[in-house]
């Protein structure tokens, strides 16, 4: 019959492999160490909590600087967009080089040398200028900022773009210096409304562009002369087609004309002042 013998530790006495009282408070110190099943379950619900308060924290920290950092842009935004709509209703545009070249043939006439099919033509162009609804619109976004509503020619409620009541106001102007020099006394009765529109319109955009000479004389229109001016100066612009078709996307109305507004395809005029 074989015994296996054990080496004590070295630095462990033989005394301390027999002691009774050493194996008795090593086994108490286990026990105390070791949590109980309610409290290690209070400690694992107690992590996760503290884990999805931290999370609910974060999530409202990043809306709220989400909100703040989304106001300050569309507040630096509205204040550096020049000749935009401060409310936000209408986008950006596309913004070209574009040269200014004349084409009075086209949109204007000689009022000393004109029939009334001539006005009717050059009324026609510019009617083509506008888009379909006269440029007016509903818009959705931030209405207690707006000046008092107006009305389209249908008569709903609508607010119109300024570029083209700018256009109308120019062409009420041309028709009435055409008129009183075809011997017409009659008068558009807010010619003066469109003077002072169009000085105000004119000084808020405040064209910085350099200009060279332009030197096309009273009675010197030909189209020999336009074509000499067609390097007059390259303007920074709006896209001015992406602006009408954008208006035309949001028309409150299917009115159509520069002065006398009509539906395509009935004669009778609504006046448009």
């Amino acid at each position: 019959m074989g015994f296996d013998y054990q080496h004590p530790d070295a630095g462990q006495s033989t005394e301390d492999l027999h002691s009774p009282s050493s194996t008795l408070e090593d086994a108490c110190d286990n026990i105390r160490q070791r949590p109980s099943p309610r409290r290690s379950a209070w400690s694992v619900i107690l992590y996760w909590a503290s884990r999805l308060a931290l999370l609910v924290w974060l999530l409202v920290v990043f809306a709220a600087s989400f909100v703040v950092l989304e106001s300050l842009r569309d507040s630096l935004g509205r204040r550096l967009s020049l000749i935009q709509d401060p409310t936000g209703n209408i986008p950006h545009f596309p913004i070209l080089p574009r040269e200014i070249k004349l084409e009075a043939n086209k949109y204007t006439l000689d009022p000393d040398n004109s029939t009334m099919a001539d006005v009717k033509k050059v009324e026609k162009l510019w009617s083509a200028l506008l888009p379909v609804g006269q440029g007016f619109l509903s818009p959705k976004h931030r209405l207690d900022e707006l000046p008092e509503i107006s009305s389209d020619p249908a008569g709903n409620p609508a607010y119109p773009v300024a570029v083209f009541h700018e256009l109308h106001c120019l062409y009420m102007v041309m028709a009435g210096y055409n008129g009183l020099a075809m011997g017409q006394k009659e008068q558009h009765p807010h010619m003066r409304h469109c003077f002072d529109y169009l000085r105000q319109a004119i000084m808020c955009h405040a064209d910085t562009t350099i200009e060279g000479k332009f030197d096309v004389t009273v009675g010197d229109l030909s189209e020999d002369a336009e074509d000499s001016q067609a390097r007059f100066a390259t303007h920074v612009c709006k896209d001015y087609s992406a602006v009408v078709k954008w208006a035309n996307d949001h028309r409150t109305n299917e009115y159509v004309g520069i002065v006398n507004a009509h539906r395509p395809g009935h004669e009778k005029s609504h006046h448009d002042g």
